[in-house]
């Protein structure tokens, strides 16, 4: 008798730890996932901004096609830049602790090369932004 409840309690134990490493798994499948959403909306903040607000439509129209600009419209170019360039970074970062693929330099070479962000003088968010990124915008993405 004693045996048998010693091998149940064993299967019992074994059954237990397959049992939390199937959660362990699924819990780690739904982390990638929010991961993976939240970076998807990083990356269409800009483009949605556009056409939710038919405003920011209009200045950013302005401002490619070289249209002089009130202060206030500067400013919104200048934000809408400023929050691109945190969403870039926060990717960087997030790809360097590994909880993102690796960060390719290609969307941030196209953007920060971009006639508007020359425009706007993106050099002046440098103070904003992480040394580390920094360094990765001058050795990998400008140079």
């Amino acid at each position: 008798m004693n045996t048998w409840l010693s091998l149940i309690a064993n299967i019992g134990v074994v059954a237990g730890i397959v049992f939390v490493g199937i959660e362990i798994n699924q819990n780690n499948r739904l982390l990638q996932l929010e991961t993976s959403a939240d970076t998807l909306e990083n990356r269409r903040y800009i483009r949605r901004a556009v056409f939710e607000d038919t405003d920011i439509a209009e200045i950013w129209f302005k401002a490619n096609n070289g249209a002089e600009l009130s202060e206030v419209e500067r400013f919104r170019v200048q934000s809408t830049i400023e929050s691109v360039l945190l969403g870039m970074e926060w990717e960087y970062l997030q790809s360097l602790e590994g909880n993102l693929p690796p960060f390719t330099a290609d969307i941030t070479r196209e953007v920060l090369t971009s006639d508007l962000y020359q425009e706007f003088s993106w050099e002046q968010f440098r103070s904003r932004l992480t040394p580390e990124f920094l360094e990765y915008l001058d050795n990998k993405v400008l140079n």
